[in-house]
């Protein structure tokens, strides 16, 4: 079994962390999951790129959310520092904050899809 570095958990935790919190089976959490971080993700990009910090505060709890379900508390961490740096207008922390959400984000995303990949 393969364990996801940054957070220390494998595929099937997340999943079933994700599956739990959503009341859906594990085939649908996966698929829910990956959804979910992928939109709350470009959500922070275009946010970002727009300047948008209400929109910045709204996508970063959205994914704090989603990371809380699933059990990512690294990601969670991270989501949680872009809604207080763009609740506190701190443009430079702010950058590197999405950024960092963005990494954890791929990352997670990529576990869980190469994960489906060798089920199949």
């Amino acid at each position: 079994m393969r364990f996801f570095e940054s957070e220390d958990l494998d595929p099937e935790t997340l999943v079933a962390c994700f599956s739990q919190a959503r009341g859906c089976s594990r085939d649908r959490a996966a698929v829910d999951l990956v959804e979910s971080l992928a939109s709350r993700m470009a959500g922070l990009a275009r946010a970002l790129a727009d300047t948008d910090l209400m929109a910045l505060e709204d996508h970063a709890k959205r994914l704090q959310a989603t990371a809380s379900a699933a059990g990512l508390t690294r990601l969670q961490r991270a989501a949680r520092a872009v809604a207080h740096c763009a609740a506190v207008k701190d443009h430079v922390a702010l950058a590197a904050t999405v950024a960092r959400c963005r990494r954890l984000g791929e990352a997670t995303i990529t576990l869980l899809w190469t994960a489906g990949q060798e089920v199949e």
